[in-house]
């Protein structure tokens, strides 16, 4: 009985640190120490005509904002091509996160604290003078 017990107190122990760990791996801190959790991703895929990769991911930083992240980005320059989250992938209804930074790096964009990636869930890289598609992803809430 004294080992069925000690094994029973180990299994919960490793079903802990397992928990702790997985916890970790979706938080993490900036620079000034402010926790970053990872809400929603998507991998960004190729419009039918524009070639883009790389991922998009929603954090929550602290209880102030949301940052979405394009992470390993690369897609095909364009003129005035803007960064939407939008409620199709036609941008019928979207908001626009401004100009697209650089056509391959990592970048970030400042949301509102309020700002829902469930009603606005497909990121979008648009190009605003010809209303075409460059590339789009539909954010999924994070594991």
């Amino acid at each position: 009985m004294k080992y069925l017990t000690l094994l029973c107190l180990a299994l919960l122990f490793a079903q802990c640190a397992r928990h702790r760990e997985v916890q970790e791996m979706f938080t993490e801190a900036d620079s000034t120490g402010t926790a970053k959790m990872l809400l929603a991703e998507t991998a960004l895929m190729d419009s039918p005509v524009h070639q883009t990769s790389g991922k998009a991911e929603v954090y929550g930083v602290g209880s102030q904002q949301q940052e979405l992240r394009l992470v390993d980005f690369r897609t095909d320059a364009g003129p005035d091509l803007k960064v939407y989250l939008a409620t199709d992938t036609k941008a019928s209804a979207y908001v626009s996160l401004g100009d697209l930074k650089g056509t391959s790096g990592n970048f970030s964009y400042t949301l509102p604290a309020s700002f829902d990636y469930e009603t606005y869930p497909y990121v979008l890289i648009w190009c605003e003078d010809f209303s075409v598609l460059f590339g789009s992803g539909e954010l999924m809430a994070a594991p």
